[in-house]
């Protein structure tokens, strides 16, 4: 068993969240929220382009947020006098602590785009406390959907859920159809760089093009015009978090080797099936083969080095063990639910997820209880469903893993959920679906671009998938690999390597009496010897011996009953039942007259068969 060196980090934390709601489509299983919904719900609606950013931490310490400044360029909507403002959201990195939340907005400095905004809700202002810069502080209304990023060389704005428009032509002219107001404009983004002419990259092929996401797999690029060296050149994928809209860029720890006619990169978390991207000085060149992205675990980065997270037994028995919050508990039909997706992930993925006690504890915190519970009104952001969040705070560079030690699952109190087992109508969202797709990234999968696939990035009302793919159990058996493997029994919180889930098959042996019939054959099941065995995932039973019971089993025999769980272990339990075959039809005796004749000394040795004149049994007759 590898037994890693460890890096600590006081309350690392890596947040998935998942599940909110736009109008084409939904992001992590949301419902739809149309563009002009999100414009009347905002309080305001700029244009911006990112300048800087800032980690900083909650009052109590228990957060991480990053800020964004951006530089204000255009007003479509509300009134604001400042030059600057700064967006607020959950994650970053801070004094070796790292919080990453999925989806959630990840901007970079140079980025412009539409924002959709509204004012801190209380629960984060509580949370930051007085602000500590004098910039006004805002979030996006329904987090990654409200940003409408712009690819300014192509004169394309992109937004998560909403078909690709021309900036100046279709998307100004949209909002202002909404808003009924004259854009003001603060300024000017900043120029395009020059293209570079001495250089235009041409892609030619990928290899290979069934490839994993996260998973420290190596995609090779050819091509031409790529550069001796890499230098500010990147290459882009299509970010499976938006179902392929926009693009990804690959940051520096995934680049493997590049060249001129040759680029070697790691796939990211975040990229989807479709075309690939190189740029170079400013021009580019998309692949004309697509990428096949089955399925995509969580990383994180370090000091320059990439990590991918594991399981690990946090309960005693194994793995993780859930504890409903009492509020959730009292929903018996949520409950009932949840234990179904639950039980898809136990049964057929292996993962080790039990359920326990209730509790008190009724917030997403990094306490190693691992609470699933509803939220408080309008504690998740505008549209989401449910929220995953895993929880880490050591890892090892000599395994590049780490161990999850606290996982929380929250889903939105608000919505009409269908808790089935009736399939959701078409003003319903299917809560056994959305609870699938959550524990999931509980499993620390990341999204796809599939939408026949569990960890496809939306849904929609009176959709459902309740159904595991093979795609979806050959990534959690991924992480299951190393969770089995990597020993972090060092690390807070954590007791040892996980284990499978143990489906604890029970055989139990009733010992029965059978008789044969008339043709001297009797029947034997199963279910004849069975006295109650069960297995968790469902139980097959076989025995050591034939259907038929006949003459020849006559008397007491031992017959071994195996009960084998019906999940992906196939474990199995044994016991032995003590058969006795009896028959009950009579023998029929017939006799004949005999004459004798004593030997000499007067005696005569007499034997039944002499007298026999026909007698028979059914099952034969052993003595005469």
């Amino acid at each position: 068993m590898t037994e890693p060196i460890y890096f600590f980090r006081t309350s690392f934390y890596v947040l998935a969240i998942c599940l909110f709601s736009i109008s084409l489509s939904a992001q992590c299983l949301m419902s739809p929220i149309s563009v002009a919904d999100q414009i009347q719900a905002s309080s305001h609606v700029i244009e911006g382009e990112v300048v800087s950013s800032r980690y900083f931490s909650s009052v109590n310490g228990d957060q991480i947020f990053t800020g964004y400044k951006l530089r204000i360029t255009k007003i479509f909507k509300g009134n604001l006098s400042e030059s600057s403002i700064e967006i607020i959201e959950h994650g970053g990195t801070l004094n070796g602590v790292i919080q990453h939340v999925t989806p959630s907005i990840k901007l970079d400095v140079g980025q412009s785009a539409t924002f959709m905004l509204i004012p801190l809700k209380p629960r984060i202002s509580n949370a930051i406390g007085r602000n500590q810069n004098s910039l006004l502080q805002f979030s996006c209304y329904a987090t990654a959907q409200s940003i409408f990023s712009y690819e300014r060389a192509e004169n394309e704005v992109h937004g998560v859920f909403s078909e690709v428009l021309e900036i100046d032509e279709e998307w100004y002219p949209l909002i202002q159809g909404v808003t009924r107001q004259q854009i003001r404009v603060k300024g000017s983004l900043a120029p395009l760089p020059e293209i570079e002419r001495r250089l235009v990259p041409n892609i030619t092929g990928l290899s290979p093009l069934n490839i994993t996401a996260g998973t420290f797999s190596e995609l090779t690029i050819t091509g031409t015009g790529f550069g001796a060296t890499r230098g500010s050149s990147i290459v882009r994928f299509r970010p499976a978090d938006t179902g392929g809209t926009g693009w990804y860029t690959a940051s520096d720890v995934h680049y493997v080797s590049w060249s001129n006619t040759s680029i070697v990169v790691m796939v990211p978390t975040e990229a989807g099936s479709g075309k690939v991207r190189v740029v170079v000085g400013g021009s580019n060149s998309t692949s004309a083969q697509n990428l096949d992205i089955p399925y995509a675990e969580y990383t994180f980065e370090d000091a320059g080095i990439l990590y991918q997270m594991q399981h690990a037994n946090c309960s005693g028995t194994g793995g993780y063990q859930f504890r409903y919050f009492t509020g959730f508990n009292s929903n018996g039909p949520a409950v009932a639910a949840f234990e179904r997706a639950l039980e898809k992930w136990q049964c057929e993925a292996e993962v080790n997820y039990t359920v326990g006690s209730t509790t008190s504890v009724d917030a997403a915190v990094a306490d190693a209880i691992h609470v699933v519970r509803f939220d408080n009104g309008a504690e998740l952001p505008a549209g989401v469903l449910g929220r995953a969040t895993v929880t880490l705070n050591c890892f090892a560079s000599s395994v590049q893993s780490g161990p999850v030690y606290d996982i929380d699952i929250v889903f939105d109190d608000g919505t009409n959920w269908e808790y089935g087992p009736a399939l959701p109508s078409g003003t319903e969202i299917d809560f056994e679906s959305v609870a699938l797709h959550e524990l999931g990234h509980a499993t620390l999968l990341g999204h796809i671009i599939d939408a026949s696939e569990v960890m496809y990035y939306s849904t929609d009302f009176g959709l459902y998938n309740r159904t595991l793919s093979a795609d979806d159990i050959a990534g959690a058996n991924d992480v299951y690999v190393r969770s089995t493997l990597y020993n972090f029994s060092g690390c807070p919180n954590v007791i040892g390597v996980a284990t499978y889930f143990d489906p604890n098959p029970v055989a139990v042996c009733q010992d029965i009496t059978v008789t044969l019939n008339a043709s001297e054959t009797a029947t034997l099941t199963t279910a004849m010897i069975d006295n109650g065995s069960s297995s968790f995932c469902g139980v097959a039973l076989t025995m050591n011996h034939g259907t038929t019971l006949n003459c020849s089993d006559i008397g007491a025999q031992n017959i071994q009953l195996t009960a084998t769980d019906q999940g992906a272990s196939g474990d199995t339990d044994v016991c032995l039942a003590q058969v006795t075959t009896v028959e009950n039809e009579n023998p029929v005796a017939l006799c004949k007259e005999i004459f004798i004749q004593l030997s000499p000394g007067g005696s005569y040795t007499f034997s039944g068969q002499v007298m026999d004149d026909g007698s028979t049994d059914n099952c034969g007759i052993i003595n005469r």
